[in-house]
């Protein structure tokens, strides 16, 4: 896993931006993969006091975002999925949005040393309220701007893909034994990935 993240957004065209203001999207070609390491690294960062707080208030707490997760082909016995949903509740303390983000997660078999890989399901430029013309975001990015949905409900504003064949740890503790590849993080790091982070 690389340490460089940066938000990833297309710049369209340099002309009059009065010529190419029209509503534009697209869609991505491929997902960002996400390689297993073979070192294990046991570095780990705990909870910020806001998730930690929100997590210790059960029903009373609050979010600042929701994220709806369609699971597929997940496991029965749930682990996979808690360990998912986990991530999530931790982007929702993190993220500011009034226009839920759907999250479609499919769990099967990937490429050997492949986790898992994520993507935004389209982008769009000229949506109204963005700071740039002409300039493709993300589609979770552009509907917090606008505040409302873009791309209808029915489709996912990111897909993610986990290995069903990965070595993962499913707890939620952050101590993921030597060996194992923990879940909760890569899971993580997927939806960054589908909110429109990448490397280069």
């Amino acid at each position: 896993m690389r340490a460089f993240v940066f938000p990833l957004v297309f710049i369209l065209c340099r002309i009059d931006p009065g010529q190419c203001q029209e509503l534009m999207s697209i869609k991505p070609g491929k997902p960002i993969v996400c390689y297993q390491s073979f070192d294990d690294e046991h570095v780990r960062i705990g909870l910020s006091d806001k998730v930690r707080q929100l997590r210790q208030h059960g029903a009373g707490r609050t979010r600042s975002a929701t994220i709806q997760v369609e699971y597929i082909n997940f496991p029965a016995n749930g682990e996979a999925r808690d360990a998912f949903q986990y991530a999530v509740e931790i982007w929702e303390t993190e993220l500011t949005s009034s226009v839920p983000i759907r999250i479609q997660a499919e769990w099967r078999p990937l490429a050997a040393g492949v986790l898992g890989q994520a993507i935004w399901g389209s982008a769009y430029a000229n949506f109204g309220g963005e700071q740039f013309m002409n300039v493709f975001y993300p589609v979770a990015l552009a509907e917090k701007i606008v505040g409302h949905e873009i791309n209808g409900t029915s489709e996912p504003d990111i897909f993610a893909t986990f290995n069903s064949n990965a070595a993962w740890y499913f707890g939620t503790d952050g101590n993921t034994p030597s060996g194992r590849m923990d879940l909760v993080t890569i899971g993580l790091h997927e939806i960054a990935h589908g909110l429109g982070y990448t490397d280069t």
